[in-house]
C-alpha cells in the first residue's frame, strides 16, 4: 500500500466532493461562502459572532449563531433532498457544532412558506421527515455534553426505515432510540 502526501482539513473534505460546505470562516458580511465546490452560498440573518474560536487549528474559526434570531439560509436546492417522492437516496451530514444549551436546530430543509420540514437534524439529535405527516427518527439515547464541541455525522441509507438512521459522535457510532410516528413515505 503507497499512502499519498498528507493532506490538511480542507484538502481531504475537498477529495470527497460534499455537495455543500460552509467553512464559517468569514470575518464579516451577510453571505457564508461554499467555496469553489458549488456555489451554495448561505444568506446570514441577524448579527452573530464572526471569528470566534473553532473546535482545533484545522477548524481555526466559527460562527456563533444566538439560537434566537441570527441563523443562514440558502436557496432550495434539489441536490439537499433526499428523496423525488417515490424512492429516498441515501446521504450524510457531517457538522461541527459547540452546544451550549439543550435542544435547537443545527441544520434543516424548510419550506418557509408552507412551514413543513423535508429534514431536521437537531442538537437533540433528531432527523425527520414530515414530507406525509409521519417521520423516520433516530435519537441519541445520551445527547452530547454542554460547553464543549462535537463533530457529529448523521447517514442515512434510503431504507425507509428509522434503522437506516446511524449517529456518530465525535467518531464513535452512538446508541440510539427510535422516535418514528405515522407513516412514512419518501420525501
Amino acid at each position: 500500500m503507497v499512502l499519498g502526501a498528507p493532506q490538511t482539513y480542507d484538502q481531504y473534505l475537498a477529495s470527497l466532493s460534499p455537495l455543500a460546505w460552509w467553512k464559517m470562516q468569514e470575518a464579516s458580511g451577510n453571505i457564508l461562502n461554499a467555496g469553489s465546490l458549488t456555489g451554495i452560498d448561505g444568506v446570514v440573518t441577524g448579527t452573530p459572532d464572526y471569528r470566534q474560536a473553532g473546535p482545533s487549528g484545522a477548524i481555526p474559526y466559527a460562527i456563533n449563531f444566538d439560537g434566537i434570531a441570527d441563523y443562514f439560509t440558502v436557496a432550495d436546492v434539489a441536490g439537499l433532498s433526499f428523496g423525488n417522492s417515490t424512492v429516498d437516496s441515501p446521504f450524510s451530514l457531517v457538522v461541527w457544532y459547540y452546544r451550549t444549551a439543550s435542544g435547537g436546530t443545527v441544520i434543516s430543509k424548510y419550506d418557509g412558506i408552507s412551514g413543513q420540514r423535508e429534514w431536521v437534524f437537531r442538537t437533540d439529535c433528531e432527523l425527520w421527515d414530515h414530507s406525509s405527516g409521519g417521520k423516520i427518527a433516530q435519537s441519541l439515547v445520551t445527547p452530547p455534553t454542554l460547553n464543549a464541541w462535537h463533530c457529529q455525522v448523521v447517514t442515512y441509507d434510503a431504507s425507509e426505515a428509522a434503522a437506516g438512521i446511524i449517529h456518530y459522535l465525535d467518531g464513535t457510532a452512538v446508541a440510539m432510540t427510535n422516535g418514528s410516528s405515522g407513516v412514512y413515505t419518501a420525501s
